[in-house]
């Protein structure tokens, strides 16, 4: 073989290895996964085709190289995709699925190829469905997937670009059909079923109680009981489980498959027994006890106080100091409860589990602190501070066009009034004082010169000679108009 035809053989053959490189980044794999991480991610700007949207452009047979770029960089207005959100494999598969399957017409179906389990007897009253599912083109529609047990949509299923899988328990024995119909994202759809059957009937061993709880010591009065357990053949009987503790039963608690959940409030220093009834669909009975014991005096941690109020600016002489507690322990000594006003005990408080409130007249202009003191039933204490300054220089009031005097309060009660200069709050509802006796402003009859802000939009205000479209806004540094 002469040196051309060597120099031509390698020609071709390197001409082989390009267009084989060129291939695999054009004709990567099956839409599957590109197709979602598409929809994902993308179609909501460009499309579910890629012909374009209200906010992004057409990107139909864009090149791998220009989507890959585009995705990691951005572009314009569109942000960028690290690997974090987008990995690298997946990535390839979007890039070449906006390449090359957005251009292709596609009026295939997807392919359904297995659905499991079919054709078999499970003895257990539990089972995972799991559909397997393709589609080459424009892929899976994951939204619209459905998985029907017995002519039952199926719901908490997790469904993927290749496959969906669903959880199903307390099957009766029988016979059961699943149906599925797997659509993808041009409108295509296939439909399939399976059957398979339960038998539980043979079910000789009752549930299982994994854990009881509370146990050990605790220094809770009203623990919350916590029992677990499980069934794997026919599955547990809900309506079965009993649960007492000390003796008698415990009502209102929660039960489901898998635990029962109850409150119980008030114990008594010592020990108590938890115990617990729970049967199978199939009669098979299991009881079991728990023990723990509740002492008071092992509670060292303090209440907790969520908030002291008022707080920052504040336009009026009046005010409630209020504060907000709670011990999930022992529980709040309402009697031990002190507020403190600029370091003075004030006197005029009611405190009670929960809450306590002081009502106070006669504030000085200038800041003010608050100090409040709540102890638990074992002594533990806490405290909390909140400063507030009072304001009532501002002005607030003002005259509209027609020479009416109006103020705003933030308050349906009209106490609070709203200085010109305070920001209004976008959402917050506020409450208009019109000193104009005479016109009934919220066509109530009563209270006839207050009126909501809400109120403009449900009557036809008249202010002076005639009638004026009432709008409401506020410039900074100037007074809210009408």
């Amino acid at each position: 073989m002469d040196r051309r035809m060597v120099k031509i053989i390698s020609v071709c053959l390197l001409t082989v290895v390009i267009v084989l490189a060129v291939s695999a980044v054009s004709f990567g794999a099956p839409a599957g996964r590109g197709a979602s991480i598409y929809q994902q991610f993308c179609a909501v700007c460009h499309g579910s085709d890629g012909s374009g949207g209200s906010s992004g452009k057409n990107i139909q047979g864009d090149s791998y190289t220009k989507v890959w770029d585009t995705t990691r960089q951005g572009d314009g207005g569109m942000p960028s995709f690290d690997a974090s959100v987008i990995s690298d494999a997946e990535l390839d598969d979007m890039a070449n699925y906006v390449n090359v399957n957005l251009t292709q017409t596609d009026n295939t179906a997807p392919v359904i190829s297995s659905i499991s389990p079919s054709g078999t007897t499970l003895n257990t009253h539990s089972a995972t469905i799991t559909v397997y599912y393709s589609d080459d083109i424009r892929g899976i529609d994951e939204s619209a997937v459905v998985v029907s047990l017995d002519g039952s949509a199926l719901g908490g299923c997790d469904v993927s670009w290749d496959k969906a899988t669903c959880n199903v328990t307390q099957l009766g024995n029988g016979s059961h059909n699943i149906s599925v119909t797997v659509p993808d994202t041009v409108g295509n759809s296939s439909s399939d079923t399976a059957s398979f059957s339960v038998d539980w009937s043979s079910d000789s061993t009752g549930p299982t109680v994994s854990s009881i709880t509370p146990s050990g010591t605790i220094a809770d009065s009203s623990p919350t009981i916590v029992i677990d357990y499980s069934d794997s053949g026919s599955g547990v009987d809900t309506g079965s489980v009993a649960v007492t503790l000390d003796g008698s039963a415990v009502s209102g608690c929660v039960v489901t498959e898998t635990s029962a959940t109850c409150e119980v409030y008030g114990l008594a220093d010592g020990s108590h027994t938890i115990a617990v009834s729970v049967d199978d669909n199939n009669g098979n009975s299991t009881v079991d006890s728990g023990s723990f014991t509740y002492d008071f005096s092992s509670d060292a941690t303090p209440p907790t106080i969520s908030s002291i109020t008022p707080s920052g600016d504040y336009h009026s002489k009046s005010a409630s100091l209020e504060a907000y507690y709670s011990d999930s322990d022992t529980g709040i000594d309402s009697a031990s409860v002190v507020v403190y006003l600029d370091g003075s005990v004030t006197s005029s408080c009611s405190a009670d589990s929960v809450s306590v409130s002081c009502p106070v007249a006669g504030l000085a202009e200038g800041s003010h602190t608050i100090n409040v003191y709540v102890d638990d039933n074992n002594g533990n204490t806490a405290s909390g501070s909140a400063s507030f300054t009072v304001d009532t220089a501002c002005e607030t009031s003002f005259t509209d066009i027609n020479g009416n005097t109006v103020s705003l309060f933030s308050d349906p009660a009209y106490t609070s009034p709203v200085c010109q200069s305070d920001n209004l709050g976008a959402g917050t509802v506020y409450y208009m004082q019109v000193e104009h006796p005479d016109m009934d402003l919220n066509t109530e009859g009563t209270d006839r010169n207050r009126m909501r802000l809400s109120d403009l939009a449900d009557i036809n205000a008249t202010f002076g000679n005639g009638a004026a479209e009432v709008t409401f806004s506020q410039v900074a540094g100037a007074p809210p108009y009408l």
